[in-house]
């Protein structure tokens, strides 16, 4: 089981999607789900309106131990301030213990939110995800799968989940940039990209650095290091980020 998640901090609103072809057919199945959605709450302060994407889930199983377990994660998430909860792309009835709709639209309705503008598969703003490091000060960026920067809009949409996720920041940060998956930024929106980052400081943001280029001659508006551990190891030396937290053997 693998799930996905986005956090709207501005508007208190997480959405959860499932990555994958989904059965929920034992105990051990909601305690995946629910360790998962545990685990992004880490970076919540508040709170908010859960809105799952059901479309993945292909059979729950109809049981007495199945639907407790599923009721006995929903009070628990409702003890950490979660307001209401509505699932979309697929009607479960009485199997899940909040509201089903086929329609995504019924679904926001019915929660009181405003539908967001769809999201395709490999679209730039679902590519971007981030990493806090709040102990260090410093956010990770980092996009799922390849792309080439080509346009102010993308420019405008990295910005904009960045000032998001600042939401939840207190203090001054680093940004941190895996380019593994960056193919190009377009020399022509260099000025905007440095127009970006200047933006950035004025939200406390003190250092931008870049690790693991795509290749060896792409040209980035920031300093890129060879590798991640590199790049922390330069934070590190200004006391910015841990030794122990640079997992140099899953990121390089």
């Amino acid at each position: 089981m693998l799930l996905k998640f986005e956090s709207d901090y501005r508007n208190k609103i997480l959405y959860m999607s499932f990555s994958e072809s989904t059965t929920i057919t034992s105990k051990i199945d909601v305690l995946r789900w629910r360790s998962q959605w545990t685990d992004t709450l880490k970076s919540w302060h508040s709170p908010y309106k859960a809105f799952i994407d059901v479309s993945n889930i292909e059979r729950i199983e109809d049981s007495e131990e199945i639907r407790s377990e599923l009721q006995s994660m929903t009070r628990f998430f409702k003890g950490f301030f979660m307001r209401k909860a509505v699932g979309y792309g697929h009607e479960f009835g009485e199997l899940l213990p909040f509201p089903t709709f086929t329609k995504e639209e019924l679904a926001a309705k019915h929660i009181g939110i405003r539908e967001r503008k769809a999201t395709k598969k490999g679209d730039f703003r679902s590519l971007i995800t981030f990493e806090n490091h709040f102990r260090q000060h410093v956010i990770e960026l980092t996009f799922e799968e390849k792309v080439k920067i080509t346009t102010r809009e993308q420019i405008n949409i990295l910005k904009e989940k960045i000032t998001n996720n600042l939401m939840q920041w207190h203090s001054k940060w680093n940004l941190l940039i895996d380019c593994t998956n960056i193919e190009s930024i377009d020399t022509e929106l260099t000025d905007d990209f440095e127009l970006f980052l200047k933006s950035m400081k004025g939200f406390f943001m003190k250092t931008v650095i870049g690790y693991s280029p795509s290749t060896r001659t792409t040209e980035y508006p920031f300093k890129v290091y060879a590798s991640r551990h590199k790049a922390t190891a330069q934070l590190e030396s200004e006391g910015l980020f841990g030794g122990d937290e640079a997992d140099c053997a899953s990121k390089k």
